[in-house]
């Protein structure tokens, strides 16, 4: 059996923090990209065994913190389900559905707006100082609870199994 990597790194930089994610997301199975985009240091797109794909990216405003997205993009058919959903039942689902989010740890979005969701974005940062394999894998399920938990809500809002 060989031997372990030490997968405790000391991330000094945007590009060591790129290539120690890269390297351990490809331990993982799944595909690896990299994008580039101006505002971005860095933006990782993994896309995981099952097809899932998230993103880990780093602003240039930021030196120290990375973020581990999931964005759900809502099918005409939920979106429209859920416009279909009284005013009152559907305000009771969103608090339910953010209080569980947080209860999770994790930022979120709706987009365009509450009155009208096409799309949920669910992130949660890291911060340098507590970059690791263990770390960077402990936020992406994390955030894949949150996916899940979002879903779930909303199959069980739209009474479909």
């Amino acid at each position: 059996m060989a031997p372990l990597e030490n997968h405790h790194v000391g991330i000094h930089s945007p590009d060591e923090a790129r290539e120690a994610i890269s390297a351990w997301l490809k331990e993982e199975g799944g595909t690896v990209e990299i994008r580039r985009e101006p505002r971005l240091y860095f933006q990782i797109e993994f896309t995981n065994r099952r097809g899932r794909v998230y993103n880990i990216f780093q602003h240039k405003d930021r030196r120290d913190k990375l973020v581990v997205s999931v964005r759900l993009v809502l099918s005409p058919k939920h979106r429209k389900g859920l416009q279909n959903v009284p005013q009152r039942i559907r305000r009771a689902w969103l608090m339910d559905l953010r209080l569980a989010l947080l209860h999770h740890n994790l930022n979120f979005a709706f987009f365009p707006g509450l009155a009208t969701i096409d799309e949920i974005t669910l992130r949660k940062p890291i911060w340098y100082d507590g970059v690791n394999k263990n770390a960077l894998l402990q936020t992406v399920r994390q955030v894949n609870a949150g996916e899940s938990v979002t879903l779930l809500k909303l199959r069980r809002l739209l009474g479909r199994p």
